[in-house]
């Protein structure tokens, strides 16, 4: 896949395209669903929690980021938590769970019915001394809110007063403390559920784990300031000061190389510099697929062996070409560029498989290339429509290159990944197209 990569970051950069480079340690969102919900958490001036906020739609955290620092699990201004409490059973009570859960989890409307539910909530929760979060748990929460932020803070310095509310933040969350970050949560999802019975599907599930399995760290926080919209030019979640946020991490990392890695005046594999060449590929977050590594380098699969060389040692790789494929990818699977430059084909098989397609020069505006070769689910529409019909109109909409379109090609990429095995693949493969 890296040379694929490689070759269309360079019918970017001829196109003037520029995707924006991350840092590596500043990841996506994971999107929002009911097995892995969001909440937008508000603090105030003193680092108590004022507001708790459900969200529904992957849309309002679109283009937002959180700073993963000492691994999976650290990150800040938004981190991942598990449910507060094991819902009590007791009392002879044995079925108190299931009668709890059954009616919001079926989604019923009816008042009464939810009124009663809230209350068995609350019955559960009220009754309940066996918190979820331990000893080991407080602990990574403390790192998220304490130790994660200060270590930032010393990177930012001091902001512009545009970006301002992210020193905010930082300066309250350093004021709580696990155990009462746990508290409050506690009192407001009570308060919620108690206030709003027809809300608490929504919220139950964060003050309550029902089951015998125990919890994830599932449940998404989203730090926010409770003034962010009237007392700061923009709140903290907010896209562009995210941006900023990556600029600064970005020149950081450049200045004293922090990440341990030494610089070398040696090629790598496409003669750039070969500085970095010895740490992990990035993995970007694909759509369908998930978190897609750009190279995996495994030493114990035996096509490792195969030039006596495993690891980093067997395709030399540098920090300017690892920017570039990383970020030709992630601009080959945008979201906006579905249907386009990438499809979803699951529908042909079992597994997840998504498809890749582009041309080598690319035209001003993306093309809807991907649907010539399936890249769309088929109905009634798109059912009698031929191969031949599509590479039509894309071919109308490449003639406004100035090269000669015979010297343009497709390039096609499947990557699937295989749900039993979770085991990825690609097949590379391109057509010309007749002038």
């Amino acid at each position: 896949m890296l040379n694929e990569l490689y070759d269309l970051s360079l019918s970017l950069e001829k196109a003037g395209i520029l995707p924006t480079e991350w840092h590596p340690d500043l990841k996506e969102l994971p999107k929002v669903s009911k097995a892995k919900p969001c909440f937008k958490v508000c603090l105030a001036q003193d680092g108590a929690i004022t507001e708790i906020e459900s969200i529904e739609d992957s849309a309002q955290i679109e283009n937002l980021r959180k700073w993963q620092s000492g691994g999976n699990g650290y990150s800040f201004p938004c981190f991942n938590v598990r449910p507060l409490y094991k819902a009590y059973v007791g009392n002879g009570a044995k079925d108190i769970e299931k009668k709890a859960f059954d009616d919001w989890l079926k989604g019923v409307k009816k008042a009464q019915v939810l009124s009663d539910a809230a209350a068995s909530i609350l019955e559960c929760y009220t009754n309940s001394s066996n918190t979820l979060w331990g000893d080991k748990h407080n602990e990574r929460v403390a790192t998220c809110l304490d130790s994660i932020p200060s270590k930032l803070n010393e990177i930012l310095g001091g902001p512009p007063d545009e970006y301002r509310a992210m020193a905010a933040l930082i300066e309250r969350c350093r004021k709580t403390t696990a155990d009462k970050f746990f508290q409050q949560l506690a009192v407001l999802l009570e308060d919620r559920i108690r206030k709003n019975p027809s809300a608490c599907d929504k919220y139950a599930g964060f003050l309550l784990h029902c089951g015998t399995n125990p919890p994830n760290n599932d449940i998404q926080l989203i730090l926010e300031l409770s003034d962010g919209l009237s007392a700061f030019p923009l709140p903290a979640a907010n896209p562009k000061i995210h941006r900023w946020l990556n600029q600064q991490l970005l020149t950081h990392k450049s200045d004293g190389l922090s990440d341990g890695a030494a610089s070398s005046k040696h090629a790598d594999a496409f003669g750039f510099t070969s500085e970095d060449w010895k740490s992990k590929l990035a993995e970007v977050n694909v759509p369908i697929l998930g978190g897609v590594k750009l190279r995996a380098m495994n030493p114990e699969s035996p096509c490792q062996t195969r030039y006596r060389r495993v690891d980093a040692t067997s395709f030399v790789v540098g920090k300017e070409v690892r920017k570039r494929v990383k970020g030709a990818l992630e601009w080959l699977t945008d979201d906006e560029r579905q249907g386009k430059t990438w499809g979803n084909v699951s529908f042909a098989r079992d597994d997840k498989e998504i498809l890749l397609v582009y041309p080598s020069e690319l035209p001003k505006a993306p093309i809807a290339a991907v649907v010539m070769f399936g890249g769309a689910p088929t109905n009634a529409a798109t059912q009698s429509a031929r191969f031949v019909d599509y590479a039509a109109d894309v071919t109308k909409a490449l003639r406004t290159i100035s090269r000669p379109l015979k010297e343009v090609e497709m390039r096609v990429l499947p990557c699937a990944k295989w749900t039993r095995r979770e085991h990825k693949f690609h097949v590379t493969g391109s057509i010309r197209l007749n002038d």
